[in-house]
């Protein structure tokens, strides 16, 4: 449901950052790799001193595995208490912005900086020698444009009154059948390059050997490439403000699991925001360069956005998780087939047993099943399958049809289950989703909100009678 802009962004800031792993590969690696880091992670928290990590702008502090953010001249143990705590490992079924991942690569990048020849920095790749080689220049960024066409259709203006048939979407709003109202809201939103290089700036962010000025190169780069999410969200900023005050919506839905939130209220997340966006204006980044920043890489939506930022509009309203935890769980399952599976015939490349033209069309096709409005049916599986001869090969395309019909079956299932759990909460609410999903969402969101049809009803006078069942030695 969610349109992820899945676009490759060359950050500025790669020119001096350290080689840490990013957030998507973490997320689809293989188990083995996953646990070394894991392992190292663990053993890195193990080393904060019980009066914490202490550096210029930040301090970590830690109780058994949960780390959690401070200023350097508080103690740990006067801010454990009302402190957010993340644990390691994070939710691993997030496919945005993770707070836990945030504050544990801030971490480890402080940590790693102080101590460069500590052992466990190795599997996250900041030594001593990657940290001198990569922070020996830097260099203004060089950002590539990317024209978001359609500019139109992804900022949604404001919407009319409620609709007065329940179930039926009008104006982008709905009326159920208890007498609530959801409003929908369609447009542009963050994608995993966005959150991406949020994560990296804030990591960067709690070095004290980088400059200042480099952090602004980060912000800059940022900015540049999430220009229309920021118009979107201040676009939309008084329109949410409105929703809440004069219409009493209490809950703004997300497409995040409890898991990923935090809690059911999402003030664990709202926190983390706070922290990270005042950790960033510590840095001497303007206070509007940092609700920019937060906005384009840790707002899961623009209505979400508003909330996040106006610390008034939480004391009446939430922000519900809507995704089921399970689904979520089963597509990154299924994700992390999808990478084995292109591993293996990369392999079959370096065997020569394809040609790499070959691969790429392989994987052209497969990433077509992936956008068609249909899954594939058996005919066009097999039809796959006889198009090599080589057995790997043949084996291969049968797997990505299966996985391709698994995910969409994935995403047609979890699309439901986002639209069953709007449709559970009590109050007026929001709904905010990615601009292509409109016409799946409204029409998801009517047929369910009005359920199965009637059964037929005899006209007056008559009885339906069932047909008389044939006997067991009928002909």
């Amino acid at each position: 449901m969610r349109s992820l802009l899945t676009f490759a962004v060359a950050l500025g800031f790669s020119h001096f950052a350290n080689a840490y792993p990013t957030w998507s590969s973490y997320r689809t690696m293989e188990t083995a790799k996953r646990a070394d880091l894991d392992r190292a992670m663990m053993s890195l928290i193990s080393k904060i001193p019980a009066d914490g990590f202490k550096t210029k702008r930040i301090k970590f502090c830690r109780a058994d595995s949960k780390i959690w953010e401070t200023s350097p001249n508080a103690s740990c143990s006067s801010t454990k208490s009302a402190a957010v705590t993340q644990t390691w490992p994070p939710v691993i079924t997030n496919e945005g912005f993770e707070p836990s991942w945030v504050a544990h690569s801030r971490f480890a990048s402080a940590y790693c900086s102080e101590q460069p020849a500590e052992t466990d920095c190795v599997p996250f790749e900041l030594s001593q020698s990657t940290a001198s080689k990569k922070t020996s220049s830097v260099k203004s960024p060089k950002i590539k444009k990317f024209w978001l066409t359609n500019l139109a259709d992804l900022i949604i203006g404001m919407q009319a009154a409620r609709a007065a048939e329940p179930c039926k979407v009008e104006n982008d709003t709905m009326t159920t059948k208890t007498g609530t109202t959801i409003y929908l809201d369609f447009g542009v939103q963050p994608g995993q390059a966005h959150a991406a290089a949020l994560t990296e700036l804030s990591r960067l962010a709690a070095e004290d050997k980088l400059p200042d000025a480099v952090l602004k190169d980060g912000v800059d780069s940022i900015l540049k490439i999430g220009k229309v999410l920021v118009t979107n969200a201040r676009l939309k900023q008084p329109w949410v403000q409105a929703r809440i005050k004069q219409d009493h919506v209490t809950w703004i839905g997300t497409e995040f699991t409890e898991q990923e939130l935090g809690d059911q209220t999402g003030k664990k997340m709202a926190s983390s925001f706070e922290a990270l966006k005042d950790q960033l204006k510590s840095r001497n980044v303007t206070k509007s360069a940092a609700w920019d920043s937060m906005t384009i890489g840790a707002c899961p939506t623009a209505p979400a956005c508003a909330w996040l930022h106006d610390a008034s509009l939480r004391t009446t309203t939430s922000m519900v998780p809507l995704a089921s935890d399970d689904l979520k769980k089963k597509m990154l399952s299924l994700q992390q087939q999808e990478a084995g599976l292109l591993s293996d015939l990369q392999v079959l490349v370096v065997s020569l047993k394809i040609s790499k033209d070959e691969y790429t069309a392989i994987e052209r096709e497969y990433r077509n099943l992936l956008l068609a409005a249909e899954a594939p049916d058996a005919k066009a599986r097999n039809k796959a399958r006889l198009r090599y001869s080589v057995p790997e090969v043949s084996k291969a395309m049968v797997a990505l049809y299966d996985l391709a019909i698994a995910m969409k079956k994935n995403g047609s299932d979890r699309d439901l289950a986002v639209v069953t759990a709007a449709l559970a909460q009590t109050g007026n609410g929001i709904v905010a989703m990615g601009a292509r999903a409109r016409d799946t969402t409204v029409s998801l969101l009517e047929a369910t909100c009005r359920g199965p049809a009637p059964a037929p009803t005899a006209p007056a006078g008559k009885k339906l009678t069932k047909p008389a069942a044939k006997s067991p030695t009928a002909n």
